[in-house]
């Protein structure tokens, strides 16, 4: 039987990964919304693939994000490394993509693509459902064997 003390650490642990969830999820709401009106208020114009920039992670990981070239409505070329790399890469060196950008910030252009927009949207909706809904199974099968280790003998035996 567990002493107390791990009951109350359990506890704390569960309650603590119940609360990272739906706070990922509000992070992934907000950052959803800036998304969206980025892209409702940036302009559009053309761009092309340079290179495929390799960048190492952890673990020997590595991914490969792509440097593009636009120019802008100012007149001025622009050159930026993406926020966003995969591996594989999700372009090839020449391809011509769709760039958004707001007027008089080219700094912050993206490549417009579903992943290159969407990504980190969709990995903290993971993240954040995951944390919500697994601690939440865990606390509704134990009240589950709780309630059916608390009903009377009588009910249970035929």
């Amino acid at each position: 039987m567990p002493s107390a003390a791990s009951k109350v650490i359990a506890i704390l642990f569960l309650a603590v990964i119940m609360l990272a969830g739906p706070c990922v999820l509000i992070l992934d709401a907000v950052l959803a919304i800036r998304n969206v009106i980025f892209i409702r208020s940036a302009t559009v114009t053309d761009g092309t693939i340079l290179e495929l920039r390799l960048l190492r992670g952890s673990h020997n990981g590595y991914s490969y994000a792509p440097v593009f070239r636009f120019t802008a409505d100012d007149e001025q070329t622009y050159i930026l490394v993406s926020k966003m790399s995969t591996n594989p890469p999700g372009f090839t060196v020449g391809e011509h993509v769709r760039v958004l950008y707001v007027k008089g910030h080219p700094e912050g252009a993206k490549i417009d693509t579903f992943l290159q927009q969407w990504m980190p949207q969709l990995v903290l909706t993971i993240v954040g459902g995951g944390f919500s809904v697994i601690p939440a199974i865990v606390v509704i099968r134990r009240r589950r064997q709780r309630i059916s280790s608390a009903e009377p003998q009588w009910r249970t035996s035929k």
